[in-house]
């Protein structure tokens, strides 16, 4: 079957009335166990990428260390391989330093989405970019960084890090990404989290131990460097897995999980079914 884009590929793509830039939206690996799929928004071509191996919640195979464990096994290879916070910065370094000069910005989008609205309204919250902003990303919408974080916690007691929102710092969530690869090029801050002993110095800071691969990467930046981020409002990336309600979090959960407003992408992480129209 033929498509107008093949995985990891970039085509010029232009919303409607938008004209200073070149736009292009690129699947970075071909999505596993079936064919991809394209869907395009109004004026703005978006090509999904690739479903992760390992969803918010963990798989089935897998169950989070308890805390204090120190062991890394309990992730899959699989997992480490596909999403792991080993490989997945240079994902993003040739994001931003091979793609052409003249693509300045990226949707970067998971195949379990289901949208309600047209997505050049979402194209347009890079104009809500803050100065210094490079990617923007909706919260992360169980407790999982909770439960990640419980080290850095108990030492920390006065910390917002995975705290539920408003107040607090609960991280990121891939699912719908927008990254401003002209603002990642200029960012020399940016560009020092992406080098690997600066990586190594966050991770040992926070006493992380992620499964998550970018979502790990985005969320510890993010507890040392919100500056980098545009916060998406929920109603973009509206997560529907409830995986950790069921397994210690019960009484914290809706903190996390409480969405308000009309939902414009719909995510059935964790294979949770998406609510038909």
């Amino acid at each position: 079957m033929s498509h107008p884009l093949e995985p990891g590929t970039i085509k010029e793509a232009r919303p409607e009335g938008v004209t200073e830039d070149r736009v292009g939206v690129l699947s970075p690996r071909p999505c596993p166990g079936g064919e991809a799929r394209w869907r395009h928004g109004e004026g703005l071509l978006v090509v999904p990428r690739s479903l992760p191996l390992s969803p918010t919640s963990p798989p089935r195979a897998w169950r989070p260390p308890r805390p204090g464990a120190t062991s890394g096994s309990a992730v899959p290879a699989s997992s480490r391989t596909a999403r792991g916070t080993e490989d997945f910065p240079w994902v993003l370094v040739l994001l931003t330093l091979l793609s052409p000069a003249e693509i300045s910005r990226i949707i970067q989008l998971d195949l379990d989405l289901k949208y309600t609205a047209n997505i050049r309204e979402l194209f347009e919250e890079f104009d809500r970019f803050p100065p210094g902003a490079v990617i923007g990303l909706a919260r992360e919408m169980q407790p999982v960084y909770r439960h990640t974080f419980w080290q850095f916690r108990r030492e920390n007691p006065q910390s917002r890090v995975g705290d539920p929102p408003p107040e607090g710092l609960p991280g990121f969530n891939s699912g719908v990404m927008l990254l401003n690869l002209e603002a990642m090029r200029q960012s020399a801050l940016y560009r020092r989290l992406l080098e690997p002993a600066a990586l190594q110095r966050l991770t040992d800071k926070y006493h992380f131990r992620g499964h998550l691969g970018d979502q790990d990467f985005f969320t510890v930046a993010g507890m040392e460097h919100p500056e980098l981020f545009h916060v998406l409002d929920c109603t973009w990336n509206r997560q529907l897995c409830t995986w950790w309600k069921d397994h210690g979090y019960r009484d914290v959960f809706d903190a996390y999980f409480r969405c308000e407003g009309h939902v414009r992408i719909f995510h059935g992480n964790c294979n949770t079914p998406i609510p038909e129209d």
